[in-house]
């Protein structure tokens, strides 16, 4: 039946919405759309021969254009192209064949998913959908970075757009996928105004169908909505007026990408895409396990670096422990030898003043002047010997201290006090040798102060950097002539407010070129067999850094001078703690 104005009386308003979306582009803006998605799509006809395969399928199973216009392919078609030239299938080639029946069964049935795992490691989820003219609609997916990452997360699973010629039958299929698909999606017109919003959009949001159809929202109206039914956006109300500017700003300028957490505690991906006929395509994607899944993997590398660094810090000091008691029994070993023998000299001395006293004491004893002579030159000798003998007796107590089994508790000590003792050690074994005295030279600042430390580790430090100090000395003297080199040490202190500044330097023969990265190495040294072990700075660079949190540091220049500089905060609580 036609009416008076020539149009169909049998024709529903909902049919006439239909076709003016039609004839305004839709099957343009399908096109388009089809080709910017990232995931594959493949229309079947109903001989189940390909119809439309968009550029994400050609790229992900990299097939050519001119195999798909030459030969419209099969399901056996396509999947034979791709193990004959790509070898993508991870089955064993006696089982090709059932794993084709396979293929091509399923695209027979119609609905089915699954995943394969390629040998290229990519993991392909599948999904094939009937479609209501006989045809089938193929999606593939690359969820290979959501399997290897194990994120709870899903990705969209599976979109198409029907791109058939019948407007109806285009139409039906375009609508199907959109409302199949998980993430929202909203497809605004030239006019900026909501044109199709599928069913994930409205649950997302909280949106209903009515206020959808007699509004034709803009983005404005549905942030508006949004708002004030839900009060999802986490912003104040004093700044939503700015928010929704930026919304709408957004929508115009088209191409816009961020994230959004909701005071529900969802994060949503937001992106916006211009599309030609100037609407524009908004999708939103849920990304709320992935994110929790990201913070869990990265609260859990945190807490496994802190416990490595933990680890490495503990090892370090029960290497450096073990260090230290190996030397200190050592050393503790050669004082109580010393100390034996030094006791008799002692003793004896004391006890022969006291026989002269008593030969003094003794009647006529004072007219015969050579015995008097005599008492007096063995008395200066003996008093000489007890003297040497306390002199020794003191450097055998510092050494004692210097090799005690343990480092004792965190002190507040005057530094200056300490390097002076450090000097007077060394100096103990560079008096051993007359020939061979090196001149030291002290400057110390006063500002310099307490600092909390291990006095007894720190002097081991420092008494290893003065040693090798001297000895580099002593070896300069050797290469020069008679009377022209005075071998020399100067030793400076300096107040750097929260830090203390020390610095030893030589005028020794200097470190050459190709061993300075490797002074701090154990077990490296210089020095000829017999003479040195290779852990002297070795030990003062774990001290000094790893247990004072201190920094160690040289200069040098080979044949004039060697410069250390050591640097120790002020307060150590943090590593005392």
């Amino acid at each position: 039946m036609t009416g008076q104005d020539g149009s169909s009386a049998g024709i529903t308003s909902k049919d006439a919405e239909q076709a003016a979306f039609t004839d305004s582009g839709l099957l343009h803006q399908f096109n388009a759309v089809l080709e910017t998605v990232e995931y594959a799509v493949l229309f079947m006809g109903p001989d189940l021969r390909s119809r439309i395969i968009n550029r994400a399928f050609k790229e992900m199973w990299g097939i050519s254009d001119e195999f798909i216009q030459s030969t419209r392919p099969t399901m056996a078609d396509l999947v034979r192209y791709v193990h004959t030239n790509h070898h993508l299938y991870d089955v064993p080639e006696a089982g090709f064949e059932a794993f084709l029946e396979r293929r091509v069964e399923a695209v027979k049935r119609g609905s089915f998913s699954t995943e394969m795992r390629l040998r290229d490691g990519r993991v392909i989820h599948f999904q094939i959908q009937s479609l209501p003219d006989g045809g089938r609609l193929l999606t593939y997916f690359d969820i290979t970075k959501l399997k290897r990452s194990e994120e709870a997360a899903k990705e969209a699973r599976e979109s198409a757009e029907a791109a058939l010629a019948e407007r109806g039958v285009l139409l039906d299929q375009f609508n199907a996928v959109l409302e199949t698909i998980e993430y929202a999606v909203l497809f605004m017109g030239p006019d900026l105004r909501s044109r199709i919003i599928n069913r994930a959009f409205k649950e997302m949001w909280g949106i209903s169908d009515e206020f959808i159809q007699t509004t034709r929202p803009t983005m404005a109206d549905l942030v508006r909505y949004v708002h004030t039914n839900h009060h999802l956006y986490d912003v104040p109300e004093a700044g939503f007026e700015a928010f929704l500017a930026r919304r709408v700003e957004a929508v115009k300028k088209g191409s816009f990408s961020t994230e959004m957490r909701l005071r529900d505690g969802r994060i949503i991906h937001f992106q916006i895409q211009s599309l030609p006929d100037g609407g524009r395509l908004l999708t939103y994607f849920d990304i709320t396990k992935l994110k929790q899944s990201e913070e869990a993997a990265k609260q859990a590398k945190d807490a496994a670096e802190m416990a490595l660094a933990e680890l490495k810090f503990a090892q370090d000091r029960l290497i450096q422990t073990e260090k230290l008691a190996s030397l200190g029994q050592l050393t503790a070993g050669i004082a109580h030898e010393i100390k034996n023998p030094l006791n008799f000299i002692n003793n004896f001395a004391e006890v022969s003043l006291e026989l002269l006293d008593e030969l003094r004491g003794i009647p006529g004893t004072d007219e015969k002047s050579e015995v008097i002579e005599l008492t007096e030159m063995v008395r200066c000798n003996l008093e000489k010997v007890r003297q040497h003998g306390q002199r020794a007796d003191g450097i055998v107590r510092n050494m004692l201290m210097h090799s005690r089994d343990n480092s004792g508790e965190w002190t507040a000590a005057d530094i200056n006090s300490v390097v002076d003792d450090t000097l007077n050690l060394a100096n103990y074994g560079n008096r051993a040798d007359g020939d061979c005295r090196v001149a030291i030279e002290r400057s110390f600042d006063p500002a310099a102060g307490e600092i909390e430390m291990f006095p007894q580790d720190i002097t081991r430090a420092l008494l290893n950097i003065v040693s090798n100090a001297i000895y580099a000395t002593l070896r300069q003297r050797t290469t020069l002539p008679e009377g022209a080199y005075e071998p020399t040490l100067k030793i400076t202190t300096r107040d750097r407010g929260d830090t203390v500044e020390i610095m030893i330097r030589d005028n020794g023969e200097g470190i050459a070129p190709d061993i300075r990265g490797k002074i701090f190495n154990p077990f490296f040294t210089t020095k000829p067999p017999g003479e040195g072990t290779g852990l002297g700075l070795s030990l003062s660079h774990d001290i000094i850094v790893k247990q004072h949190g201190g920094m160690i540091e040289f200069d040098t220049r080979p044949g004039e001078f060697t410069e250390f500089r050591v640097t120790l905060p002020r307060s150590v609580g943090r590593l005392r703690s």
